[in-house]
Parts: C-alpha cells; sequence; structure tokens
C-alpha cells in the first residue's frame, strides 16, 4: 500500500477556531517533550505516534532546539535519534545575530561546535568548554593566537610575541650518548637567552631534565652519568629575539 487513503472523506476545509491545530499531537513546547512518554499517552498509557509524523516544538529555552522533527520509528519514540530535524531557517540570538549547533560523533564520543554572537565554542556532550574561539583569538589551555593580528600571548594577557615586532626562533637538535661523554656543548646560533629548552628520549618520548647552562649561541647539557652508547635524545629550543 503506497498510502492509507482514509475511512472519510470530506468535500470541505476545517476553519478551526482555536489557537491550536486540529491534531493536538502537533505541537510541544519542549525538544524533550519529544521523549517523555506522559506526553503523548492516553488516559489507557496507549500513544498513538506513527511513523512519519512531523511536530513542532515551539517553547525550548534553547532556541536551537524550536523547529520540526519527523518521527522515524513510532516504536523508538523516546530516542532523539528517532526524532530528526527538519532544516529550516538558522535561529537568531537576542541580538540578531544567526547561529546554529552542529555536533560531531566519534562513536560515543563527540564535540559540539557552536557559533553563538560570532564565538566559535568547541564544547562536550556535556557543555564543558575543551577550547574557545572568540573575538577572533584562538584559546587553547594557557596560550591565546589573536587570529586578527597574529599576536601571541599567554592567558593571563601578558604578550608573547606581537606580529610584526617579535618571531619565534627555533632549534631542533640531537644528544647522541657514547658512554664516556656527560657533557654536550649545543651549538644553536639563536643569539638569545630568551629560550626554552626540552630534552626527551627519543625511543620512549619521556622528557628528562639533565642540568642545562644557557648560552646566546651554545647551551651546554651535561648528564650525572655517560648516556650509553646507543641513546638518543631529542633536543629542541624555542626563543624570541633580544
Amino acid at each position: 500500500m503506497s498510502r492509507n487513503k482514509g475511512t472519510f472523506n470530506f468535500a470541505a476545509n476545517f476553519e478551526v477556531l482555536n489557537k491550536a491545530p486540529l491534531d493536538a499531537r502537533l505541537v510541544v513546547d519542549t525538544k524533550e517533550n519529544l521523549i517523555t512518554p506522559s506526553v503523548w499517552q492516553d488516559v489507557a498509557n496507549n500513544v498513538w505516534l506513527y511513523k512519519g509524523i512531523v511536530v513542532s516544538v515551539v517553547s525550548d529555552p534553547s532556541v536551537e532546539n524550536n523547529g520540526l522533527y519527523f518521527l522515524t520509528d513510532e516504536t523508538q519514540y523516546t530516542d532523539y535519534n528517532y526524532w530528526v530535524k527538519i532544516n529550516g531557517a538558522v535561529p537568531s540570538d537576542p541580538s540578531g545575530t544567526s547561529w546554529a549547533t552542529f555536533q560531531l560523533n566519534n562513536g560515543s564520543n563527540g564535540v559540539i561546535l557552536k557559533d553563538v554572537s560570532g564565538n566559535l565554542e568547541i564544547l562536550t556532550f556535556d557543555g564543558s568548554t575543551y577550547a574557545g574561539i572568540k573575538a577572533g583569538s584562538i584559546s587553547i589551555q594557557s596560550i591565546k593566537i589573536d587570529t586578527l593580528n597574529g599576536a601571541l600571548y599567554a592567558q593571563d594577557g601578558s604578550v608573547y610575541a606581537v606580529a610584526g615586532s617579535q618571531v619565534l626562533l627555533g632549534y631542533n637538535g640531537n644528544i647522541i650518548g657514547n658512554d664516556t661523554t656527560s657533557f654536550f656543548p649545543i651549538v644553536h646560533d639563536l643569539s638569545t637567552l630568551h629560550q626554552s629548552i626540552t630534552v626527551w628520549d627519543q625511543n620512549t618520548n619521556e622528557v628528562i631534565y639533565p642540568d642545562i647552562i644557557r648560552g646566546a649561541s651554545t647551551n651546554y647539557v651535561s648528564f650525572s652519568s655517560p648516556p650509553p652508547s646507543g641513546a638518543n635524545y631529542n633536543l629542541v629550543i624555542v626563543g624570541f629575539p633580544e
């Protein structure tokens, strides 16, 4: 059967003199109402939803939840996954800025990308923030990169580097053990003492903390005992011009 042709025929239109649909099932207040059994049960606890019904959510406190929802399986109506939202106009917040919420799923994991008043937030499903991209800047942990002028800041607002006045300097090298040497000169030629130095074991990726004497162009790394032959340590220096 391609469709149910019904039992009764009417050769006229209805004019409903009430501010509600003729079929009361077609409008609910909130998105949560869609999956709440008591909203749909009659006095005998029967539910008369059907596959393909389209229901309007009209008063949800989260504006993005309002809209039309299509039910794909009436036996699974208590599961949001079976209520498919029909895309329409992008809602707006009180400022008039268009915004929308999108969800990326990876099994049981995922994030929500939410654009509100020009701000893009990356959130967990429970709403806690991973990182914020707001007001033309990207904030991740303790670093903020201003996407408008390229400046690099600490989270507290102090400047790491300002576009046009400072650049980042970098050096990537290795220390190779030989069972004999415990004092290694590192010639980096960055010409600055404003530097951060990281040393880690290439085999285990574990950061190690040898003694380091900084130099404008050469650093000296000292181990308490000579690294064995075959030991390989990566060394990275990041600095700013003086």
